[in-house]
């Protein structure tokens, strides 16, 4: 038997979905997000980089952008 689970995903404008990213039922995103190999289980409220398990904001420096 296989159970039924109900819900709906919201996702904005401007949301990128990296990779590795699993998306639960039931969560919504804020414009302008990005996600990378992250869980996200509530809505994200906040624009910015989420990643991680669970999905939460990480801060980007310029100096961490130029050496990819």
């Amino acid at each position: 038997l296989r159970n039924r689970i109900q819900g709906e995903i919201f996702i904005a404008n401007n949301v990128y979905i990296g990779s590795s990213t699993i998306l639960n039922l039931g969560v919504s995103f804020a414009q302008m997000s990005v996600l990378v190999r992250s869980v996200v289980s509530k809505p994200i409220a906040e624009s910015g980089f989420h990643a991680g398990v669970p999905a939460v904001k990480k801060m980007i420096s310029t100096l961490s952008l130029n050496q990819i």
